[in-house]
């Protein structure tokens, strides 16, 4: 199998060589599938990671320090330079691990406190994200992070929302899990007046941004990541079916999402959408590597070997 590398408008001078990205989902915690998908995108030169969520699962005794373990043995004395690059859904297991872990200064949860069967019984304080918040200031640092390695934050509001740039790619998270949605309600005596006004928010907030980059930078390859399985192909009213219509009016090249543990496309005639694997076991894990060349996509379905299984290109002319 070979790729044509396509050159417009080539020079003397020297081109920006492609951006490689990459991007893995629900790897619950240290796991040598999780690992190998480190050490895969390590070898890819990838620039940029995108983690899908679900990164911890306290229940099933992952913590906070067998991800960071995991990342430690993959990048060593480089951890820093790569947490600058490094982006997060927001959503999942991570924070609610993270809240309890402030209040009972104990990383070992107990069963009973969990209280989770499918239902709403969040002590996590959802759907305000305060756990969220707490995880990204403390562990990944967002705000202090702006500015380095060309890595700007431009925007982090209440919700967790963000909205990050890398060189021309740009990244816009959004704060919808399948926890706020299932059943139509959010948590526990959810207000759906308030429920709505959040939503309204959200759906501002994006086109907001949309608009903007669309506006200031037109060769912009533009991100919209979230945990939550299957958003990326709502076609209804609905509140996530009102994100996937900006997808499409604002032309957004991709749209990802996790927390299925599958791998999936979307077909779309205007944004590449897909569902990430989980990293979870190996053999059965796996990432994707999307490279940017200019205004140019390729996104390849790898697994956690580096393998390439399914490839998908677009070509702006």
């Amino acid at each position: 199998m070979f790729f044509i590398l396509f050159c417009f408008g080539c020079s003397k001078a020297e081109p920006d060589k492609p951006l490689k990205v990459g991007v893995l989902a629900d790897n619950r915690g240290g796991n040598p599938s999780h690992r190998a998908v480190l050490q895969a995108m390590k070898k890819d030169g990838v620039e940029v990671i995108i983690n899908l969520g679900d990164i911890v699962h306290p229940d099933k005794g992952c913590h906070w320090p067998d991800f960071i373990a995991d990342m430690q043995t993959v990048y060593g004395n480089k951890l820093d330079e790569v947490s600058a690059r490094y982006f997060l859904t927001v959503g999942g297991w991570e924070e609610q691990y993270v809240n309890r872990h402030q209040k009972k200064k104990d990383p070992k949860i107990e069963k009973k406190d969990w209280n989770y069967k499918g239902k709403h019984h969040w002590p996590g304080y959802e759907p305000d994200n305060k756990s969220g918040q707490q995880f990204y200031k403390d562990y990944f640092k967002y705000k202090e992070r702006a500015g380095k390695m060309n890595s700007l934050i431009l925007d982090y509001d209440s919700f967790g929302d963000y909205y990050a740039k890398y060189k021309n790619f740009h990244i816009l998270s959004l704060y919808f899990t399948d926890e706020w949605d299932e059943d139509g309600k959010f948590w526990p005596g959810d207000n759906p007046e308030e429920r709505k006004k959040g939503q309204k928010k959200q759906v501002e907030w994006l086109e907001n941004h949309l608009k903007n980059i669309r506006k200031n930078y037109p060769d912009a390859v533009i991100a919209v990541i979230g945990h939550d399985r299957h958003w990326v192909d709502k076609k209804d009213d609905s509140f996530k079916g009102r994100l996937c219509a900006l997808l499409k009016k604002y032309k957004v090249e991709l749209a990802l999402c996790g927390d299925a543990h599958e791998y999936k496309h979307y077909p779309d005639p205007t944004t590449l959408k897909f569902m990430a694997t989980a990293s979870l076991t190996k053999g059965k894990g796996g990432y994707f590597l999307i490279t940017i060349d200019g205004k140019n996509l390729k996104v390849e379905n790898c697994n956690d070997d580096g393998v390439v299984l399914d490839t998908f290109e677009k070509i702006k002319k």
